[in-house]
């Protein structure tokens, strides 16, 4: 019995292809909304943090740290997401620097201002010099919703968010 390898697709009437099947079976979504984003450098904060404040992820395309944004636009750091699904999100942020009280990484839907319908990271009195704040969840977004990270820190006034801090997400479904 002999078998026959090729590579099926489908596209939508714009002849955008929103599905690939591979000789090997492999199945790919190349228009599937996805991202990860981080910093191009480190972020001196210097002001202090009376309140929460967006991280501003400003690389979004970069081999190197393999960056990217498929499907999505991003704005000061902030995704908007362009069709309603479950997508899962996350976040690794490194803060440097911090002498005391506590840190808070935050992952927020659109205005969201409480923390209570995002995600919430809390590091208290830190015991090193640097730590990194991580988080991830599954979210039901609807299209144009805005996802964006934030953070705080409750009684240092200057300190750093390094760059190894990014920002990922995708739609699963």
């Amino acid at each position: 019995m002999s078998s026959i390898l090729k590579v099926d697709t489908i596209q939508n009437t714009g002849g955008t292809t929103g599905l690939t099947i591979d000789s090997s079976g492999r199945v790919f979504q190349p228009a599937k909304p996805a991202w990860r984003i981080g910093r191009g450098s480190d972020l001196a904060v210097t002001s202090g943090q009376g309140a929460t404040t967006n991280l501003d992820f400003d690389l979004t395309s970069d081999t190197a740290t393999r960056c990217f944004v498929q499907g999505c636009t991003v704005n000061s750091g902030a995704i908007t997401v362009p069709t309603s699904g479950l997508y899962h999100v996350g976040t690794s942020v490194r803060l440097d620097n911090i002498g005391g009280g506590y840190a808070v990484v935050h992952i927020r839907m659109n205005n969201d201002s409480s923390s209570l319908f995002g995600t919430y990271n809390i590091r208290g009195e830190p015991d090193s010099n640097y730590f990194t704040l991580a988080d991830s969840t599954v979210f039901k977004l609807n299209a144009n919703d805005v996802i964006r990270v934030s953070y705080y820190a409750s009684s240092d006034s200057s300190f750093t968010v390094d760059q190894r801090s990014y920002f990922w997400g995708y739609l699963v479904g």
